[in-house]
């Protein structure tokens, strides 16, 4: 049985987990951020848990996560639902998952009677802010 020491998510300063460039990301809370992001870097890692903190912290906040493909999204919500995890915080997760939907296919304006289906990614906390 492997015993971790208690993590704080406000002590990300003191976190073994990120480097020097994801953690100023982390603690940077202007309203607009631009990075240039690479492959393989951590970026998302460190943005997944800046957005599980700012949800715990921010009631009826949401964040929509898009990307490339629908497997990255889907991998970016499993990233912040781990954070929850290690930070003993899934007791603030009413419910995640991952969430069959159908959308509408419209061409000129007009809905042609066919849908695409997708997944999305989810999770829903306490305080009325959700991960998508």
């Amino acid at each position: 049985m492997l015993i971790l020491p208690s993590l704080s998510i406000d002590r990300e300063l003191d976190s073994p987990f990120f480097l020097p460039y994801q953690l100023r990301w982390i603690v940077d809370d202007s309203p607009l951020c631009l990075a240039e992001k690479s492959v393989r870097i951590g970026w998302t890692f460190a943005d997944a848990f800046k957005n599980v903190r700012k949800r715990l912290h921010n009631p009826r906040r949401d964040y929509l996560f898009s990307s490339k493909d629908q497997s990255t999204a889907i991998e970016y919500v499993t990233t912040c639902y781990q954070f929850c995890e290690l930070y003993n915080r899934t007791r603030s997760v009413i419910s995640h998952g991952i969430q069959d939907l159908k959308a509408p296919i419209y061409k000129d304006g007009k809905n042609t009677g066919f849908t695409e289906d997708f997944k999305v990614g989810y999770i829903k906390f306490d305080n009325g802010s959700r991960i998508l």
